[in-house]
């Protein structure tokens, strides 16, 4: 009788939905101890850090300093430190060469 309830089509389903649960099987065929909540994950998220004042300001400070501007100049027209400019004007620019 056994044998003639596995071959039955319409006891079949029936049949494999508890041999999934006797199993220990989801529904979808997932094991209940074979999820992601249950790994533990340790994640840090870094800052985003920002380019220095000198790096941001370097391509302008380098050409004004080409048009003959001294350092005190570009400070004042940059609106920075006199350090700062002159920091800018050495930065290596974007080509390679120093100014």
């Amino acid at each position: 009788m056994i044998e003639e309830e596995r071959t039955n089509p319409e006891t079949l389903p029936l049949l494999r939905n508890f041999s999934r649960e006797e199993s220990g099987e989801r529904f979808l065929g997932l094991k209940k101890n074979n999820s992601s909540a249950e790994i533990p994950a340790h994640i840090k998220i870094l800052p985003v850090q920002q380019a220095p004042l000198y790096q941001k300001l370097a391509q302008e400070a380098t050409k004004l300093r080409f048009l003959g501007m001294t350092y005190e100049q570009i400070a004042e027209s940059l609106n920075i430190n006199k350090k700062t400019a002159i920091k800018a004007c050495k930065h290596k620019n974007n080509t390679g060469k120093y100014s």
